[in-house]
């Protein structure tokens, strides 16, 4: 994972936020093996005999040969949209890549975290190349894994806020019986959300900050 410290059940409370966001969405979880990302390019490869769209990723790694499988099972999967966080370890993944945030695909839309008023806490990784584009994931409320309360912070907590962004979007279309997306139109759809970084100096994005995704009314 790429939270400040090696997360402990760590996807109970990145599901939660997600739920809460999108609560009509379907959850399909998969496990993976530590220390072996070449695990996601098989997930990868279950997920494409499934109905999911959208994939939520809140972790990465920086050695690239472990991380090309998946980007080739990506490649292969164009109608889904996989969500990947950009990493809490303060430094620019422009300059010192994080995978696979930095293979760029199309359908892959890479998140930073800010707080609730945009500004950029210097333990979280900047990228105005890398990053698609940045919300609110620091103090967020979540479950934890025995069911408690408990406040999150960092870029794992900004994707499930997008990924319940991408799922209502997607619910809404469905609704009105319109064309699937591809992953890259649905990275598009929810990128059009997205306006300028409150904070002051360079931009640490390459689209921008959505504020608050569960506040967004899905366009007609």
């Amino acid at each position: 994972g790429d939270t400040r410290e090696t997360p402990r059940r760590h996807g109970t409370s990145v599901a939660s936020i997600l739920l809460r966001e999108a609560p009509g969405a379907r959850l399909l979880p998969f496990r993976y093996a530590a220390g072996k990302p070449s695990a996601f390019a098989e997930i990868l490869g279950h997920i494409a005999y499934t109905s999911a769209r959208i994939v939520a990723m809140p972790l990465g790694g920086y050695r690239r040969d472990d991380w090309e499988p998946f980007k080739a099972a990506a490649e292969l999967l164009p109608d889904i949209l996989i969500i990947v966080s950009a990493g809490n370890e303060g430094r620019n993944i422009d300059e010192r890549p994080l995978y696979p945030a930095a293979f760029k695909l199309p359908n892959v839309l890479v998140v930073g975290s800010t707080d609730a008023f945009g500004r950029w806490p210097p333990e979280n990784n900047i990228g105005p190349e890398t990053i698609d584009i940045a919300t609110a994931g620091e103090n967020i409320k979540a479950i934890g894994f025995d069911g408690g309360r408990t406040t999150v912070s960092g870029t794992s907590y900004s994707v499930p806020r997008i990924a319940a962004l991408a799922a209502r979007i997607l619910a809404k279309r469905a609704k009105e019986k319109k064309p699937d997306l591809t992953g890259a139109e649905l990275k598009a759809a929810i990128i059009a959300y997205a306006g300028p970084n409150p904070s002051r100096g360079a931009p640490n994005t390459k689209h921008g900050w959505i504020a608050a995704p569960d506040q967004i009314m899905i366009d007609e």
